[in-house]
């Protein structure tokens, strides 16, 4: 015992007792940011996926889920500030943060439309600072104050939709270099948007897009208007 403690030389015996430390430390660690409930099932139909595990009827979901749709399926969320989320089928949805507590100033949400049909009624958190609620989709990023909007996503042809039903949002083109900014909704000139990849293959041609006041004859059935 004594030739093993005399073979370690005081600097690496801090390093041992500092990696011991360490590991203690790391063992007793918890996350600051966790997962919090975001709201709940209020409508199912077909196959619905929180983080690969399926979904039914009254089934929670957390800031930190990702849900998806099959084929012919469909899902409706009350949210935890009293908001509604409707997603259609084939669609992908991520939670990256619902926090929300009746007179806090930290409420924030954060929602990523990855793919397909999604709908929403704002709750509390909409209906407040503006800056605490954002939608991201994979072509722009949505933020409103109150109001009733949906997107559809169509990730194989870099392809997306947008209208506000009531309200006003405010779509921001996600690129390298943001260049578009719209107003759609309520004594807007308009209340659609369509938008496309650029066609030459780079994000720097900035995004393609349309704006119109009524919805064109033209747009997918699935953005179910």
């Amino acid at each position: 015992m004594n030739v093993i403690m005399n073979a370690i030389t005081p600097p690496l015996a801090q390093r041992l007792i500092m990696l011991s430390l360490c590991f203690i430390l790391l063992s007793l660690y918890t996350p600051h940011a966790k997962a919090e409930t975001a709201g709940h099932v209020t409508k199912l139909q077909g196959q619905v996926m929180r983080n690969g595990t399926a979904l039914s009827q009254g089934s929670t979901i957390d800031s930190s889920d990702i849900i998806t749709t099959g084929d012919n399926s469909n899902v409706v969320f009350e949210m935890i500030d009293g908001a509604t989320v409707e997603l259609g089928k084939n669609s992908e949805l991520k939670l990256s943060e619902y926090h929300y507590q009746q007179g806090g100033n930290d409420n924030s949400v954060l929602m990523e439309v990855m793919s397909g049909f999604f709908r929403t009624i704002s709750g509390a958190v909409g209906k407040g600072n503006a800056d605490h609620y954002q939608v991201k989709t994979p072509l722009s990023s949505i933020g409103i104050q109150g109001t009733n909007y949906q997107v559809l996503v169509n990730k194989a042809e870099e392809k997306e939709f947008i209208g506000a039903r009531q309200g006003v949002i405010i779509v921001e083109e996600i690129g390298i270099i943001a260049t578009k900014k719209a107003l759609l909704g309520d004594n807007q000139e308009q209340r659609f948007l369509r938008m496309k990849a650029p066609t030459a293959g780079t994000r720097a041609m900035g995004v393609e897009w349309e704006k119109f006041a009524t919805k064109p004859e033209d747009f997918p059935a699935e953005f179910q208007w």
